[in-house]
């Protein structure tokens, strides 16, 4: 026969509270980008005809954009980026890895998939372009 043994509240570690957590300041911890990033705006014209959104930042592995429709993350959608000075547009597939807040603003942050060579490398020289 299996014992029960009595457990209280004792037994169990107290969470802390939210307002006792140390203050983290901005800025703090690992950068988790390593590729680099230019803050530069753009246009992001979806192939399937839904409004353009303005890129506010781009880079070799995703953009940043905003604009009056997000999509919601975890969907994929295929899109033209056309870039300033560029004749003509990169054509990338992203995933919307998430929503966040940008200086006032609702936008999407977008990683790419699946993307060949090409439109990366189009996307770096037109940024080296930019330094």
């Amino acid at each position: 026969m299996a014992s029960v043994a009595l457990l209280t509240t004792e037994d169990f570690a107290t969470p802390t509270p939210v307002f006792e957590l140390p203050m983290l300041t901005p800025g703090a911890g690992i950068n988790r980008r390593f590729l680099p990033r230019l803050m530069r705006t753009f246009r992001v014209c979806p192939t399937d005809g839904t409004p353009q959104f303005e890129g506010l930042d781009l880079s070799f592995g995703g953009l940043m954009c905003t604009g009056p429709e997000l999509v919601w993350p975890g969907n994929t959608m295929e899109m033209d980026l056309l870039l300033p000075g560029e004749k003509n547009t990169v054509r990338i597939t992203g995933r919307v890895a998430d929503i966040v807040s940008h200086r006032g603003r609702t936008a999407m942050r977008v990683r790419f998939e699946n993307a060949s060579d090409t439109p990366r490398k189009r996307i770096a020289q037109w940024m080296s372009n930019q330094i």
